[in-house]
């Protein structure tokens, strides 16, 4: 993964010059208009008054309406470009490992695209303003912006993390020997369901007329699970945004921490199923890992653009964390689930789905009720 790696930093670098249409969409774009772009039209000004002998003054006003231009046309397009690319590659190989192992060569084609873009719209004031062909404007404009864009590199970088595409992703699923467990998850048509860790068939334990009263996964607001404890009976309870009780069968040798709240009945979001004196952890949103309060490595994905739904100002959020026995960690990053031993930095993909929660189930056979849901609904 050495070499993806130094393949992700070089392509973040040529991101970076992908011309300032794409600075439209990424995360410093309102910075870069009001303090790069001049900065940048000057620049670009003083090589054309150099090189193409245009008197500086005019220069400086034909770069200001280029650069202005450019931006301009970036945000309406940009991001509908970026996507497009991104849509294109998810029906291709579906949305899983090689989605975002094609992240990549999705930036390198957009880099070309956004670059060839901008010296065409470049172009156009030079050309109307010199009354010179074609050919002579798109050179200099072209020249003007290889050099202007090296400058971007460090700018573009500092808002950009692959540290997610350098964890060793795993063909399947057989590296995990955690204690037996179940994932609940929101399926991406909004369907409760559940997975074994180890993957496999998954099985839905809704109605489908769930689905029918508008729950729908939302990336900004997606639908909860959360585990209830009944301190008389000592039972567990699964617990949807849809005010839906599901039983469940908890190991009684693995009873889950509260990762975010305190509180012996508070409801939980995160459980961490593993003993108190666990040393490795995993933050949400970016996510990176510890070993105690040692920083370990980064496990985010902060891209220059958008190329899926699910990212938030180019982020791909990391939500809904579970810890289990052997420093393992479920999540939810990009609209998959994944599965990370922290230790190791191998990765396994899940399945597709959103707000995963990890169960550690009893070592005999699951009870009979459990995924059926209780009577009556909670109100």
């Amino acid at each position: 993964m050495q070499r993806v790696a130094i393949v992700m930093a070089l392509l973040a670098i040529l991101s970076g010059t992908s011309a300032n249409m794409g600075t439209a969409i990424v995360i410093a774009g309102t910075i870069h208009f009001f303090v790069c772009n001049p900065v940048i039209a000057l620049l670009e000004a003083a090589l054309l008054a150099r090189w193409a002998k245009v008197p500086l003054q005019r220069a400086i006003a034909l770069m200001i309406a280029a650069n202005c231009l450019s931006f301009f046309v970036g945000l309406l397009l940009g991001g509908r470009i970026s996507l497009t690319l991104g849509g294109i590659s998810q029906m291709l190989w579906g949305k899983g490992v090689t989605f975002f192992l094609s992240l990549p060569y999705l930036l390198a084609l957009l880099t070309l695209l956004l670059f060839a873009l901008t010296v065409l719209i470049e172009a156009m004031p030079l050309y109307l303003a010199q009354q010179r062909d074609w050919r002579w404007s798109i050179g200099h404009s072209a020249r003007v912006n290889l050099i202007s864009y090296g400058l971007l590199v460090f700018l573009y970088l500092t808002h950009s993390d692959f540290g997610f595409l350098t964890n060793r992703f795993q063909p399947d699923l057989r590296f995990i020997q955690t204690v037996p467990t179940t994932v609940y998850y929101i399926t991406p048509d909004g369907m409760l369901a559940s997975i074994p860790i180890t993957g496999g068939a998954y099985r839905l334990l809704d109605e489908p007329r769930l689905s029918d009263e508008g729950w729908r996964t939302n990336i900004y607001a997606p639908p909860s699970l959360q585990l209830h404890r009944d301190s008389k009976s000592n039972r567990w309870w699964l617990a949807t945004k849809w005010q839906r009780l599901f039983p469940v069968e908890v190991d009684p040798l693995h009873i889950p921490r509260n990762l975010w709240k305190q509180g012996k009945d508070a409801p939980i979001y995160s459980p961490d199923w593993r003993d108190a004196s666990a040393e490795w952890r995993i933050t949400p949103y970016l996510p990176t890992v510890y070993q105690g309060n040692q920083r370990r490595y980064s496990t985010a994905l902060i891209l220059p653009f958008r190329f899926d739904v699910s990212q938030n100002m180019g982020v791909f959020p990391c939500r809904a964390i579970s810890l289990l026995p052997g420093d393992y960690a479920v999540f939810e990053l990009g609209g998959c689930i994944w599965v990370l031993p922290m230790p190791t930095r191998r990765i396994g993909f899940l399945t597709e789905g959103s707000m995963p929660l990890a169960v550690v189930m009893p070592h005999t056979t699951k009870g009979k009720n459990e995924g059926q849901p209780s009577t009556p609904e909670v109100k």
